[in-house]
Order: C-alpha cells, then structure tokens, then sequence
C-alpha cells in the first residue's frame, strides 16, 4: 500500500500499541520524518480519514509526537492495538491516514483501501495541475544528522521500512511508555533512528538506540557520558553490533557494565591481582560475543595484564617488591645497632667517670701511705 502511494509525496507507517489507544493517548512520529517534513517548533496538524473527515492535532516538535487531538482521532476511528496506520503527508500540514485493521484485514477490505488510496492519488494530482497544493521543500537543519543524508540520497524520500521492524519498533516502545506512565517518555522512546556516529557531533545528540528503542532513559547521565567518550575513541556505536532482539534493558546493563569496567582499568594499579584482571576480561569477551565492541577495551586490559605479570618488567617490579622488605629489615636492624651503640657510649661516659673518681681516691690514700712511710721517726 505504502510503494502504491508513489514518490511525490512521503509516506510512513505507524503500528499502534496499546498505550496509542488507551491510557496516555500519545503517538511518536519517526523522528527523521519529522526533522525533514515537518516544522521545527509545535504546530496544528490535520489528519483526514479515507471518508474526508478531517481531525485537527497538536504536534510536539520537541518530542516529535502527537498529543491534544489524538485521542479524539483514535476514538473517532475506533483504532485498536495492532493496527496499522499509513500516513501520507498530502500537504505540509496535512495527512491522509489510512488504517489497515489487524483483526478484520480481508482481500476485500484490501481493495477498498487501495481503491481509496488511488482516488486521493488522483485528486492530489489534480489539485498539483491547478496549482492548489504547494510542494513540499525539504528545510535545511542548523546540524547535520544522518536522516537528512538519507532523504538527499533518497530523492527527499523517507528510507522504507517493513512494518514488522515498525512493529517491534512501537511493540517495544509502547510497553516501555506504559511502564513508566508518561507520555513524554514514550515520546521520547518511539521516534529514534540510529544514524552513523560520524554525524553524532556532541554529547546532545548521542542517542543509544537498540532495535530503533532509544534507551537513554535506563542509564544515568554519568554513565551515558564516560559511555559517549568511548565511543569517540572508537569513532563508532559499540553497540551498533548486538544480535538483534536481544533486551533492551540487558543491552543497557552491558553498556553500564562496559563503563564500570573501562573506568577500574583505568584506575589499576601494579598491586591489582591477576584474579581482577581475568574477571574483567572474562567480562569483556561475553558482551564482545553478543556483538559489543570492546575489542579496544580488552586489548587495553592484555597489555597492562602483561605489563604487570609476564613482561621481563614485571619480573624486575616482583623482585624490586621482593627486596623492599629485606631493605626495611636492614634499616630496622641498623637503627636497632645505632641505639645499642648509644646505650654504649653512655655506660662507657659513666664508667669513665667513675673510673676518674676511684683512680683520684686510689692516689690520695697512695699518697697518704707515702707520706707516713718517709715521716721522721
């Protein structure tokens, strides 16, 4: 249905989840679609129904989402979770939205969609011959990005997408909103698109997005940050790799665990035990099997493994550890003899002057004896 709208106009397609149609009533919009086709500050867009009825909506630039107005649209058209919505941006403020029902999708009803799709084309092209419909233009943004590429590469055409991946995509995204219990957290989450990391020019603009679910929200701004700067040493996504389907909260926990092992390697010392290390490495080589890359990180870890156990400087580290306490031991005896020598010195003193005392009596009482001896009789 989406490739029978033609190339004139774009077009994108939306699974809904649960919390588009109940609870919150708040729908994302692919975010590269919005940056591209639609304007950079809130807006009122229209939606018009296959039967023409058309639905005036309050469009969040910030969040590239669709808020007042949706609910009335999704009750209006009785949507429920697992349908499918085609929109066609017919003019720069205006879709045609189709709806492909999940449960009640018939050849027949297959048709009628297609066969209402050709009577708008043919409308549009008729009101493009009177000069009714301005064209679309394609604004220029104050950064690039990687979704502006795109649509330059794609003769201004959103890059299509199957609506499984779209599924998921909303599956996931929704689950996490209802979770939470925030509309602009689902927002958040359902409209990115990861784009190479060549175009990803500071710290606002680093998004992790796994299975287009951006899971900025599960990691802290501290680990999201020490995790962007690895990245720029890498020039790349670390995770761009992961099998896909895996969890995005266990993608996550590898992620902070990554920067919990990259911060303790940076901080390392001499002292730090080959049971550290091989923790860290066993670690390490776990999430590079699921597809992280952090091959950088443990070649990192072999070479200070190295540096601190095999190297031949490690040999001469262990025994320069291995004669500093036979070093202490020396001082401490010298300082032990030194105070023994003092002791000593200071009997020695004593003796001495003991010793000039007796020897002064010891001549007075020779002198003494002398003087009788040569006393007249």
């Amino acid at each position: 249905m989406q490739a029978g709208l033609g190339s004139e106009f774009p077009s994108f397609v939306k699974l809904l989840a649960q919390s588009h149609v109940s609870s919150c009533f708040w729908i994302g919009l692919p975010t590269p679609f919005c940056k591209v086709h639609l304007p950079n500050e809130d807006a009122i867009l229209i939606l018009e129904d296959e039967n023409g009825e058309c639905t005036e909506l309050e469009y969040v630039a910030e969040k590239t989402g669709l808020n007042a107005g949706w609910r009335k649209f999704a009750v209006g058209q009785k949507l429920l979770e697992g349908d499918v919505l085609l929109f066609h941006l017919v003019e720069p403020l205006k879709f045609k939205v189709y709806v492909v029902r999940q449960n009640e999708l018939t050849d027949e009803d297959g048709a009628v969609s297609q066969l209402n799709m050709d009577e708008n084309r043919k409308q549009i092209q008729a009101a493009n011959e009177r000069g009714t419909i301005k064209p679309l233009t394609i604004r220029k943004r104050k950064h690039p990005s990687e979704p502006t590429i795109i649509q330059k590469k794609n003769k201004k055409m959103l890059v299509s997408r199957s609506v499984w991946d779209l599924g998921q995509l909303t599956e996931q995204s929704g689950n996490d909103s209802e979770e939470v219990g925030s509309e602009i957290l689902e927002g958040s989450k359902l409209s990115k698109t990861s784009v190479p990391f060549k175009y990803v020019n500071s710290f606002e603009d680093f998004h992790i997005v796994v299975n287009d679910v951006c899971i900025d929200s599960e990691l802290t701004e501290d680990i999201r940050l020490k995790y962007y700067d690895l990245c720029c040493k890498k020039k790349a996504f670390l995770h761009g790799k992961f099998f896909p389907g895996l969890y995005p909260k266990l993608i996550a926990g590898i992620i902070g665990e990554t920067v919990n092992i990259a911060d303790a390697i940076k901080g390392c010392k001499h002292t730090t035990s080959w049971d550290e290390f091989a923790v860290w490495d066993k670690s390490l080589k776990s999430f590079e099997l699921l597809g992280m890359e952090v091959g950088f990180v443990r070649d990192r870890l072999h070479k200070l493994r190295g540096l601190a156990f095999e190297s031949q400087g490690a040999s001469d580290f262990k025994n320069y550890l291995g004669a500093i306490p036979k070093r202490i031991h020396a001082e401490d005896e010298i300082r032990i003899a030194e105070a023994k020598l003092v002791e000593l010195k200071a009997a020695s003193e004593k003796n001495e002057a003991d010793f000039i005392i007796l020897r002064s009596k010891a001549e007075k009482h020779v002198s003494d004896f002398q003087e009788e001896v040569d006393a007249p009789w």
